[in-house]
C-alpha cells in the first residue's frame, strides 16, 4: 500500500474565491416608478401613441399612467398570519 504524503499548508494550489452575498434587486428606479412591459397589437400601440400625443403631449407612459390614476380603485393587500376557522388551503 502507498502511503499518501502529508498535505502542506503552504500548497501552490489557487484557494476558491469566497462566495458574495447577492445584493437585492431595486423594486423602483430614483423616480419612485416601476417599469411595465405590455404586449398589445400594432394598431393599439399607433392608437395610444396619438392619444399620449394629443391629450398629454407626453408619451404613452404619462397617458397610462393619467388612466390608472384617474379610473381604477386603489387596492391594498395585506399579508394575514393566521387563517379564519373557515378558511382552506
Amino acid at each position: 500500500m502507498d502511503a499518501q504524503a502529508p498535505v502542506s499548508a503552504q500548497s501552490n494550489e489557487p484557494k476558491p474565491k469566497p462566495t458574495r452575498a447577492r445584493k437585492p434587486k431595486p423594486t423602483s428606479n430614483a423616480t419612485g416608478k416601476r417599469s411595465l412591459n405590455l404586449s398589445i397589437s400594432v394598431e393599439t400601440y399607433e392608437r395610444l401613441s396619438i392619444h399620449a400625443m394629443r391629450m398629454t403631449g407626453g408619451n404613452i407612459s404619462d397617458l397610462v399612467e393619467r388612466l390608472a390614476v384617474e379610473n381604477l380603485r386603489e387596492f391594498h393587500l395585506t399579508r394575514t398570519s393566521t387563517r379564519a376557522p373557515g378558511d382552506r388551503e
